[in-house]
């Protein structure tokens, strides 16, 4: 205890706020995971977590805690998500009918986008980059900033969707907390001014973000109250009309005025064509486990064939955090992330081989690939041949513009340092009744395009920067396309009942801290808290350059670097990895246990 009390005394003198690396600066709040037996949420924020618990324990079921929490985010946090965002990757197991879904309120590319709408030219900045969408140098920055970097807001479809099939609350109940708190305001903390701080650049050059963010000029600062009288009113709208009026009434018709006035090309089409695709979650098995993943262009095939080759190994007997263990983890992460930019986009307009890259056979033909003496650079596999329809993709339509960089140095092939912004935030929930709600929003990128649509507060995202914005590839801009998405939940299913759920915000670093606590819990026995808190390790591309916590010991990643890896240290519980929020459920007792990343201001509640 007296230790514990010193930590927060030295965090306190330091001032050492709730930031990213981006910012230089880290921040650690240690949790302890929570036990419950009738109903327990988690999410990034502990604000929203707190009045989620309230719901259930007034007799609300998972669902109608999950939206309270996700509608109160987009208040607390609107540099991570909003009514202007991407409406979610969400996973529900309902209890009732034993149903397994994926609720996927995606947005999608403007009706009237084309693929030669931007000026772009392919460079090779930073040395090195993955072969996707930020491999290109957008003129203006237009895909990133500005009004036509938006695809039509998909969140108001998405949880209207959740609340008509499974809530049992009144919507306009639900929305009560969100209206209350951006009306009488909420008092800013670091991570809330550090964001704003961060993007005031982009914020000032857009009228509504210039008032909503930054009144009267200046910086938040923490401490400050923050009041969104804009937001609230819309909020309320939204509250007594329901999914109509921002889709097919004034709400639509403001935001497209207000971005077609200035250049954008969101049609009023978008929005009243919008609908939420519900389809089953995919399957993928690791040492006893059913592993039910997102499908659709998010991150469950790379997790599922990244555990297909880890399947190969033996890592409980190498030991957690040893040499061996460590060195298979990277070198499978490469392979999955080769293949991920090879073949990743959105199957609805071109093959991908999504079912071929699940394969447990194609996992075990790419895990021999693996040398346990030295570190490799990899060339994507040919996972069409493990397609489930057992034929090949002809190689006529398998050929594709290359957007590689072209380097003699292999080191240079296939990376992206990752960079820890704020952009996404992720829920979960757990009801007495057995039903599990997972949920992943986000504005794309911090603050999304910059652009707040006055008098609305609606801050609209910048998913047209997951495209490629050039003719000629899968991830090209085309209407209604899905870009590249790096989230996705997980639930995991021992012995014929649900057993664990989890995801996380923080871009690609989602995919490898989800790994890394899936195995953490089924490899190494840990329970979900001590397997979130774990040092982190983060690689995601055909390159040598691994960065590492330095809690990782400084034995192994000697050696890790006499075998080839290069290895980059990062401090402990550096806030540029993803923050992982979780729930165990014990499939004997029913016990739940709840776990949330101690790197920032989310937490897990139960009772």
């Amino acid at each position: 205890m007296k230790k514990y009390f010193y930590l927060l005394l030295v965090l306190s003198l330091l001032n050492l706020g709730l930031t990213s690396v981006a910012w230089g600066a880290y921040y650690y709040r240690p949790q302890k995971e929570v036990v419950a037996t009738d109903g327990l949420v988690a999410s990034c924020d502990d604000r929203a977590t707190e009045a989620g618990l309230q719901v259930l324990k007034k007799g609300g079921n998972a669902i109608d805690a999950a939206l309270t929490i996700a509608f109160l985010m987009a208040v607390y946090e609107p540099y991570n998500s909003g009514l202007g965002g991407h409406g979610g990757h969400m996973a529900i197991y309902w209890a009732k009918t034993g149903d397994y879904l994926s609720i996927d309120a995606s947005t999608r590319c403007p009706v009237r986008s084309k693929p030669d709408m931007f000026l772009a030219d392919i460079t090779k900045r930073p040395a090195g980059h993955a072969a996707d969408a930020e491999q290109f140098r957008v003129k203006d920055d237009a895909t990133w900033t500005g009004y036509r970097a938006m695809f039509a807001p998909s969140t108001v479809a998405g949880y209207w969707y959740l609340w008509k099939n499974y809530a049992t609350i009144p919507w306009k109940e639900l929305m009560g907390p969100a209206i209350k708190v951006a009306e009488e305001g909420f008092i800013a903390d670091e991570l809330y001014a550090n964001s704003v701080k961060e993007n005031a650049d982009r914020l000032r050059k857009f009228q509504g973000s210039l008032e909503m963010y930054l009144p009267g000029g200046q910086l938040p600062r923490a401490g400050d109250r923050i009041v969104f009288k804009d937001l609230a009113n819309t909020l309320r709208k939204i509250a007594e009309g329901g999914r109509d009026v921002f889709y097919k009434g004034e709400i639509a018709d403001n935001i497209v005025e207000y971005v077609q006035k200035n250049g954008g090309v969101l049609s009023k089409e978008d929005f009243i064509n919008y609908e939420v695709e519900v389809t089953p979650l995919l399957p993928t098995h690791y040492k006893g486990h059913t592993i039910l993943l997102y499908p659709q262009s998010s991150n469950g095939a790379i997790i599922s064939e990244v555990l297909n080759i880890l399947a190969q190994f033996d890592r409980r007997k190498m030991g957690f955090n040893s040499v061996e263990a460590t060195h298979v983890f990277i070198e499978a992460l490469k392979l999955g992330f080769i293949d991920r930019y090879e073949y990743g986009g959105d199957r609805d307009f071109s093959p991908v081989p999504y079912d071929g890259m699940m394969s447990w056979a194609y996992g075990r033909e790419r895990a021999r690939l693996i040398d346990m003496k030295k570190a490799q650079l990899f060339t994507p596999g040919d996972p069409w041949k493990y397609q489930a329809s057992g034929s090949k993709l002809p190689e006529k339509s398998k050929q594709k513009q290359s957007f590689l960089p072209k380097s003699a140095n292999s080191q240079a092939q296939m990376a992206y340092r990752a960079n820890g912004d704020t952009d996404t935030t992720f829920l979960c929930a757990a009801d007495r009744q057995g039903n599990l709600l997972l949920l992943t929003t986000s504005l794309s990128g911090s603050f999304g395009s910059a652009v707040t649509v006055p008098g609305l507060g609606i801050t609209l995202n910048n998913t047209m920067r997951t495209m490629v914005p050039v003719p000629g590839h899968p991830l090209s801009i085309g209407p209604s396309k899905r870009g590249m998405r790096n989230s996705g939940p997980a639930i995991v299913v021992k012995d014929n009942k649900p057993h664990m759920l989890l995801s996380a915000p923080g871009g690609r670093k989602i995919i490898t801290s989800m790994l890394q606590t899936l195995t953490n819990v089924i490899d190494y026995g840990m329970g979900i808290q001590a397997a979130i808190d774990a040092p982190r390790i983060h690689h995601e591309a055909n390159l040598y350059e691994v960065i590492m916590e330095d809690r990782v010991p400084e034995v192994v990643r000697r050696k890790l670097e006499e075998m080839g890896h290069k290895i980059v240290v990062a401090p402990a519980f550096d806030t540029g990895y993803a923050s992982v929020q979780g729930i165990m459920i014990d499939p004997e007792s029913g016990l739940m246990f709840g776990g949330s990343e101690p790197r920032t201001h989310g937490g897990a509640r139960g009772f």
